[in-house]
């Protein structure tokens, strides 16, 4: 279905190599269990596409696919933007609002740095108690461990901000409309600014036209392109290689995405 060679050889100079074999492989251990994947995942592309029916944007669904978009590819990045909103608010009730997360990692950090000073002659220290560990199994990890734990749950609490701040996000709108915006501009070389503000508005109450979405890419597609790019090259090839496995679906399934 994809009609455009241009998206596909601007985006096959950074491949994933394996992930063509990796999922023939997993396809054949689920064929074994008598599970078809490939009609699983038509089934859901077509179910997210009548899910966009009610505001009349499955016309513009099957208006991009007609252009190049795999209906799997096109499917999960409209998926990954609604899901997004939800994923913050997680992520948010998990590692706490900005000030706390930065909070927290600080006074980890800290703790870590006290073992740092306060323990000598680490390489000694680490290996004798590894040593009583075996004969005394109430003792903690050896300090090391503990410093490398530490260390790790900060870079959890730093992670998820760099996350945000890294890239310059700047509203929960931003990453939603980065990736399908970016996903149909991979796979048909165009922007498509009417159809992708109908997938974005949703049910939203907020007007979000043609207008308002060509603003917004102008002002902040090229910054989150720098960061998130690979994200978009990796849904693009699994779009393309699942897609490519339809022909699998029995004759008598529905493939009408």
């Amino acid at each position: 279905m994809n009609q455009n060679r241009d998206a596909d050889n601007r985006y096959s100079a950074r491949g994933f190599p394996g992930l063509k074999e990796t999922y023939s492989a997993l396809r054949e251990v689920l064929h074994e269990q008598g599970v078809n994947i490939a009609a699983i995942t038509n089934e859901w592309a077509l179910h997210i596409k009548k899910a966009l029916a009610p505001d009349g944007a499955d016309t513009d669904f099957e208006t991009l696919c007609d252009h190049g978009c795999n209906p799997l590819g096109l499917a999960a990045s409209v998926f990954a933007a609604e899901f997004y909103p939800m994923a913050i608010l997680k992520l948010r009730a998990g590692f706490g609002m900005s000030r706390q997360r930065a909070g927290h990692s600080r006074n980890l950090r800290q703790a870590a740095d006290i073992l740092k000073k306060t323990v000598t002659a680490e390489r000694i220290v680490g290996g004798l108690w590894l040593k009583l560990m075996r004969r005394h199994e109430s003792l903690p990890e050896p300090p090391s461990a503990m410093i490398r734990d530490l260390e790790n749950y900060a870079k959890m609490f730093e992670f998820v901000e760099l996350f945000s701040r890294g890239a310059g996000i700047k509203s929960n709108h931003d990453l939603p409309r980065f990736i399908v915006t970016g996903y149909v501009h991979l796979a048909t070389g165009r922007w498509h600014d009417k159809e992708v503000s109908a997938l974005l508005q949703g049910g939203g109450t907020e007007i979000y036209d043609e207008t308002a979405h060509r603003v917004w890419r102008n002002r902040n597609f090229s910054r989150l392109n720098r960061h998130y790019c690979t994200f978009l090259e990796l849904l693009f090839e699994v779009g393309e290689i699942v897609g490519a496995s339809r022909m699998a679906v029995p004759p008598n399934a529905d493939e009408s995405v």
